[in-house]
């Protein structure tokens, strides 16, 4: 399932300075609109490549907003978002709210 999400983030930020390098740590706000959803499967069918996509709104909430927090040390960086809106609309689908937590690399 791919969706495209319209993301504002208003984080607050501190940074510490550690030699060349700096720490950091940021948290604060998350909202998005659904600005359109699809499905893409791609798969072989009798040696061929097969790609299907499905357009539609698939019951996704259409605003979401919810809080990340980031910290970081140079180019690596460990955050979480958490969603205080369901992902899907009321009584269309079961009842998750998103989070995602990850590693970055980079600047």
């Amino acid at each position: 399932l791919v969706f495209v999400i319209g993301y504002l983030p208003v984080l607050l930020e501190f940074q510490v300075p550690a030699g060349k390098k700096k720490i950091y740590l940021s948290g604060g706000a998350v909202g998005g609109l659904k600005l359109g959803s699809h499905t893409k499967v791609v798969y072989q069918e009798e040696g061929s490549k097969q790609k299907d996509k499905v357009r539609g709104d698939f019951n996704l909430s259409p605003v979401r907003y919810g809080f990340t927090a980031r910290v970081g040390y140079g180019n690596i960086r460990v955050f979480a978002n958490y969603y205080m809106t369901p992902l899907f609309e009321n009584n269309k689908g079961p009842e998750l709210y998103p989070f995602t937590i990850g590693i970055a690399f980079g600047d």
